[in-house]
């Protein structure tokens, strides 16, 4: 090869190089240019957001905390992923929480949309509260939500009362609380892995179990389990109390809605003996007793002195009133569901507060208030309590009357409660008069009978617990 020709090939390399090195030094800038742009972008929806949201620290990241104070709320509402270089890590506890019909506020975006970087959603982060006895109406209900791909927790009620019909649950949440999604109306539609897998999963989270089941909803298997075997308790019961609901086909001429509205006064009829046969025989409950001895006054002439401090309680186990409210709520339903009780004047049960009702000694369900004799309606209890002497001796008694009543909600709460009734105007604290010279160290409290039979026969015979809290 001559050097003509290869002098020719090196000014070639030459060129070819530098043409190389323009391109990627044109290329380069483009990028740092373009990396510079979202940097100044990024700069900018951070600044946004720290104007834009309530926020503080929380370890090397941020919590939501709300809406800065006179802002207008974004609409849709995204979540930022950074403010000031650190992640957003949680929504605050009631951080969107919005009260209708206060005007403004919080939460009036239909669409959420939560980043990747928050795996804390905390208890009614986002719910709805109703106007009181107005119901959940649309204002500040959210629509869609878009959960990011790495929440582990969403507290209690986080979503309650908002109208979100379709879901997806990331793979990474390992907690949901009680509640967290009961929407109204009912969530229709949710994706998620099997909540058996999760560490928590809370009561009614999809709400009631009816909706689950109905819409084929996540739930625990011993939830579901729990739900069908109390199913099958509520249907027996109605089958053993001789409950119809009365059908509503073919009501449209005078004689059938006559017809139509003694069938219903049969089944209310029916009802409220069940509820006085349920609440006055069956309630397994707990008679817890305790003493916390204190001596009161004197009696010089006759050698005797007060003691006081001892207490003698009664409350039904939380399970029992799953049926009483299952009747309760299927009765009530169903003749609200006619459309004709006002015009009928049926009203079932005949004493409320909102969608509580309650039964106390002086009340029981269709009969309104009443006295003296609607007291027999109800269980009453003549504990017997009896003081002993550390050599055993029964040196002092009293006797607590306690009258069991209830209360019951629309929306499934049942509870039964002791109550002593204002009209025996009864001390809540028991008070026994001793001999002075009786009384010893290590003295101690027992239930001696109640109405009138041992405690532990009335008992076995009642499905009774009895249980001394001091032990």
């Amino acid at each position: 090869m001559n050097i003509r020709k290869m002098v020719f090939m090196a000014v070639s390399l030459v060129l070819v190089l530098a043409v190389f090195a323009g391109c990627a030094t044109g290329a380069g800038q483009a990028e740092r240019e373009r990396l510079e742009q979202e940097r100044q972008a990024e700069a900018r929806r951070q600044a946004e957001a720290e104007r834009t949201f309530s926020w503080e620290r929380v370890g090397n990241g941020i919590r939501i905390t709300g809406i800065a104070p006179r802002v207008q709320r974004p609409r849709p509402l995204v979540i930022p992923s950074h403010i000031q270089g650190l992640p957003v890590t949680e929504i605050g506890e009631r951080a969107f929480s919005f009260e209708q019909g206060a005007g403004g506020g919080a939460n009036t975006a239909h669409a959420v949309i939560i980043p990747d970087t928050v795996t804390h959603i905390r208890s009614q982060a986002f719910r709805v509260v109703p106007v009181s006895g107005a119901g959940v109406r649309g204002p500040g209900q959210i629509t869609e939500l878009t959960l990011g791909s790495n929440v582990t927790y969403i507290g209690a009620g986080a979503f309650v009362n908002n109208a979100i019909q379709s879901v997806s649950i990331p793979d990474s949440v390992t907690h949901i609380g009680n509640g967290a999604f009961s929407m109204f109306p009912d969530i229709s539609q949710v994706t998620m892995r099997n909540p058996d897998n999760l560490a928590y999963f809370g009561n009614n989270v999809f709400g009631s179990a009816e909706t689950a089941i109905a819409r084929g909803l996540p739930m625990l298997s011993r939830q579901r389990q729990s739900f069908e075997q109390q199913a099958d308790m509520i249907q027996q019961a109605f089958a053993d109390a001789r409950i119809q609901i009365p059908s509503r086909a073919n009501r449209s001429g005078a004689a059938e809605q006559i017809q139509w509205r003694n069938e219903w006064l049969t089944t209310i009829e029916r009802a409220n003996e069940f509820f006085r046969d349920y609440v006055s025989n069956r309630p397994p409950f707990t008679i817890t007793y305790s003493a916390d001895i204190r001596q009161g006054a004197i009696n010089f002439q006759n050698n005797t002195v007060e003691l006081s401090g001892f207490r003698v309680t009664a409350a039904a186990g939380a399970n029992w009133g799953s049926t009483a409210t299952g009747v309760l709520r299927a009765v009530s339903q169903e003749l609200q569901a006619t459309g004709q009780a006002s015009i009928w004047g049926i009203v079932w049960p005949t004493q409320r507060s909102g969608n509580t009702v309650s039964m106390s000694p002086s009340f029981a369900p269709g009969l309104g208030n009443v006295s003296g004799s609607a007291r027999n309606l109800f269980p009453a209890y003549n504990v017997q309590l009896e003081l002993l002497n550390s050599e055993g001796r029964v040196i002092g008694s009293a006797v607590r009357r306690i009258h069991l009543g209830w209360q019951a909600s629309a929306s499934g709460g049942f509870s039964v409660g002791a109550m002593v009734s204002s009209m025996l105007s009864t001390p809540a604290d028991l008070i026994m008069t001793v001999n002075a010279n009786d009384i010893t160290p290590n003295m101690t409290v027992r239930i001696a009978s109640i109405n009138g039979v041992s405690a532990a026969q009335f008992a076995a015979q009642r499905g009774i617990t009895i249980v001394n809290a001091r032990s």
